[in-house]
Parts: C-alpha cells; sequence; structure tokens
C-alpha cells in the first residue's frame, strides 16, 4: 500500500512541473540548418584561425548566401533568406565591413551593424528574441566573438556558458544561427579545438566549429586558404574546402572590395596540423589574379610570354596567374594568327 501511495504520489508531482519528466514525453525535432553540415540554427557556432587568414571574408560570403537566398559555396542548396545582425568591433565599418560585403554581393538593406555598447543594450534573450523575429533575421556575427560577452572572463568557464545559454536562449525557436569569429592562439601543445579563445567552454558548448587557415595543398594560387570542419556534434564532418581571395572588378587592389572564390578541397586534412601553418612568405600580398587585374589596367594588351616574365619577376607562380586568368571572364585572350603568339587583355 505503501509502495502504491509512493507512485501515486510521484505522479502528481510530475503533473505539477516537477523536474522529473519522462523521456516517451518529449517530441523528438529534426536539427535546423543554416548550411549544412557547417552552421547549425539555434545553435552557436564558431569560425576560427590565426590573423589574416579571412576569418571575416568567409563570414561576409555567408551573410551574402543568407540576404540573396543564394546557393552556398560548391553546392546546389541554397540559403534561406533573411536578414543578418553583424555586430563589429576590430574592422571598420566604412572602410572595410561594407566594402567587403559589397565585393561579396550582400543586400546591404538587410544588414544591421552593431558596436559592443548597441549589442549591450539589446541583447537581454527576450528583447533580443523579438528583435531576431520581427526582423527576419537568420544570422547573428559577433566578430569577435569575445568583444560581445559583456566583459567576462573568458578563461571562466561558469561565466562563459552563463553568458552563451543566454543567446541560446534568444535564438531558440527562431531558426536564427550564431556564428561567433574567434582567434586561436599559439600553444602549440594543444589540439585544435582547446585554442580557441580563453575557456574550453567555447569549444565545448558550440555545435560547430570551423577552422582556416593558409591552405599548401597543391600549385594553387599561393593566397588560397582552407577552410575545415573541426567540431561537428550534429552532423557528419563537412568536407574540406578551399576559397581564394579576389578583389572585385573595378576595383582598386589596395582597398577592401575583396570577394572569395570556392572550391571543393581533393582531400580533407589534420585540422591542428593545418592551424600550425604559417602563413607563406609574401601571402599578405595581392592574389595571383589581383595582380594581374592590376598588371593589364596598366599595360592593357600584352604578350603572354611578357606577362610570364614579369609575374615571375614579381615572385608569382605562372600556374597561379594562369588559373587566375581561367577563372575570371574579365580576362581575354587572343592568338595572332594560326601558331603566332598569344596575348591577354582586360575587358
Amino acid at each position: 500500500m505503501k509502495q502504491h501511495d509512493a507512485v501515486k504520489k510521484a505522479l502528481e508531482n510530475e503533473q505539477e512541473g516537477s523536474p522529473w519528466r519522462c523521456a516517451a514525453d518529449i517530441e523528438p525535432r529534426s536539427v535546423k540548418w543554416l548550411w549544412y553540415p557547417y552552421i547549425a540554427a539555434e545553435n552557436i557556432n564558431i569560425i576560427a584561425g590565426m590573423g589574416n587568414v579571412g576569418k571575416g571574408l568567409v563570414s561576409t560570403h555567408i551573410a551574402a548566401c543568407i540576404t540573396n537566398g543564394r546557393r552556398w559555396p560548391t553546392v546546389t542548396e541554397s540559403a534561406p533568406c533573411g536578414s543578418v545582425l553583424w555586430c563589429e568591433m576590430e574592422d571598420g565599418e566604412a572602410d572595410t565591413l561594407v566594402p567587403r560585403m559589397i565585393a561579396a554581393g550582400v543586400l546591404l538593406q538587410r544588414v544591421t551593424i552593431m558596436n559592443a555598447d548597441e549589442f549591450r543594450m539589446a541583447k537581454e534573450p527576450q528583447t533580443l528574441k523579438a528583435e531576431i523575429l520581427q526582423r527576419d533575421i537568420k544570422l547573428i556575427v559577433f566578430s569577435p566573438l569575445n568583444s560581445f560577452l559583456g566583459g567576462i572572463d573568458i578563461n571562466n568557464e561558469i561565466q562563459v556558458r552563463k553568458v552563451l545559454n543566454g543567446l541560446l536562449e534568444a535564438v531558440k525557436d527562431t531558426g536564427c544561427a550564431i556564428l561567433g569569429i574567434a582567434h586561436a592562439n599559439k600553444k602549440g601543445d594543444l589540439s585544435a579545438i582547446e585554442r580557441i579563445l580563453g575557456s574550453v567552454a567555447f569549444a565545448n558548448f558550440c555545435r560547430s566549429v570551423l577552422l582556416v587557415a593558409p591552405d599548401e595543398s597543391g600549385d594553387e594560387d599561393e593566397d588560397q586558404k582552407r577552410l575545415v570542419h573541426a567540431k561537428h556534434n550534429l552532423s557528419q564532418k563537412g568536407p574540406d574546402l578551399i576559397y581564394t581571395p579576389v578583389t572585385a572588378p573595378g576595383r582598386d587592389t589596395r582597398d577592401q572590395y575583396v570577394g572569395l572564390e570556392w572550391q571543393r578541397a581533393e582531400r580533407d586534412v589534420d585540422a591542428t596540423a593545418l592551424l600550425d601553418r604559417k602563413p607563406a612568405r609574401g601571402a599578405s600580398r595581392p592574389s595571383a589574379g589581383a595582380w594581374l587585374i592590376e598588371y593589364l589596367t596598366k599595360n592593357g594588351k600584352t604578350l603572354v610570354t611578357d606577362i610570364q616574365i614579369a609575374a615571375v619577376a614579381a615572385g608569382y607562380k605562372w600556374e597561379a596567374v594562369r588559373k587566375a586568368h581561367q577563372r575570371d571572364p574579365r580576362f581575354q585572350s587572343e592568338q595572332d594568327g594560326f601558331q603566332g603568339p598569344r596575348s591577354w587583355w582586360m575587358e
């Protein structure tokens, strides 16, 4: 009898909101995705790497796909069309961020930009959720993530988890994804995931982590970079992707009107080994494609043999320049007669 009464009491507690919940009463649901399998919706995702590897450029390209509802890199699936909240504390808005958005094809009318002080006023979970739903925001970018965490100690796991939980509450049931841009440290004794920010809570809490670094897989453009799906809790690992920064048509290579060209890598590489690579000498200079644009803009129609001599003298591999010429439809080519010399020029 006593056992029967105990069971009856337990059932009554369950009905009154007791923390004891039966798994059979929970309705399963599918994971929502922004970009499968790289960016999970209603979750926190991170893109990390050393400096000058294109973390912001990749994030800008993602924003372009969303604001236009266009296809994701290397696949036929399109992004869900919506707005973007871009929270920025590193790059200048007028001289870097907006020019990059223009080069990537971002629909600027669908982007809201905030700094850390402005976000602090809007970050209460319920307030932020209401704005996400009203503005149809599909992506929130934090650049960098640690600048938008309210001044907490990023090495304190309890504080980090509290802030990240608040962000998760804000995007719950909205279809919006969070993408935090993070810098990886140089501690070679740690794995790639452990080298993100300070506390391991960042990597442990996030469902997907993307690492970017210079790529040296072959005789491609020296400025090409690689994206590796280093953590993938909610999906299978996504294939490595290669991207190359390219100056937008008609823009000065010294400005930040830089877009990306994408291709799928022939093979995947180890994330930690990739992160330990140092940028190739001269990697900060213009890409081979940008050099060719500048050269032909200045010199006009030129014999290919002369271009090859100039490219090698400038420190570029001829194969990289030739492939840049093939990729960009603005480059024109003409041969003088059946076996005469060939010339290139810009359309």
